[in-house]
């Protein structure tokens, strides 16, 4: 089902809005304070639904070797300070 309306972009607190009916997040299967993706593209503005990805998908280019930044590292190679149990 497609949807097609016009609106105005309104000043809301420091920045704009818009606003979005009922029907329209009932057709795109959202919920009222659902996360979401907004992507702008030369004039196009998409807001999709928040896909959260998948353990399998999150681990799919993962190479099974961390490397961390200076901070990372000098923390994990550090000694223990206190009652530490190994």
């Amino acid at each position: 089902m497609s949807i097609a309306v016009q609106s105005n972009v309104k000043k809301w607190g420091n920045g704009n809005g818009i606003r979005l009916s009922k029907e329209m997040l009932l057709t795109c299967g959202l919920k009222e304070d659902e996360a979401i993706d907004i992507v702008v593209d030369n004039e196009k503005i998409v807001i999709k639904k928040h896909k959260q990805p998948s353990l399998i998908e999150q681990l799919q280019n993962y190479s099974g070797f961390y490397v961390g930044d200076e901070e990372t590292k000098e923390w994990m190679d550090s000694n223990p300070m206190g009652e530490e149990i190994w």
